[in-house]
């Protein structure tokens, strides 16, 4: 039972630290940035063919896709931005185990 669970939490901190290291690859990337280019352009062809600019051309349009662009960025790096992931759960193990520790050496 104990050799289970210890493979299992070795296990659980591959994958954590396996998620960690990973990143949106650049072909992704790539697309994304294709994309918003094409998009933009069409919305601005649009805007010049009819004659008259629209709120969504404006504004709507260029804040999705620099929205879109910043959420992809932000979840590519979980450490840092808007969006993170918390360690508290493995501090909290942290300071358990050493609690422990502690007081096994004082019962010794």
């Amino acid at each position: 039972s104990f050799i289970t669970s210890l493979n299992d939490v070795i296990d659980l901190d591959a994958t954590r630290m396996n998620a960690l290291r990973t990143h949106v690859p650049g072909a992704v990337w790539l697309l994304v940035l294709c994309v918003a280019v094409v998009g933009c352009f069409a919305s601005g062809y649009s805007s010049g063919a009819s004659g008259a600019r629209s709120k969504f051309t404006n504004i709507i349009l260029p804040s999705l896709i620099a929205i879109a662009i910043t959420l992809v960025a932000d979840l590519d790096r979980p450490r840092g931005g808007l969006i993170g992931i918390k360690q508290q759960p493995l501090i909290d193990l942290r300071q358990s185990l050493m609690a422990d520790e502690e007081i096994s050496s004082r019962s010794q």
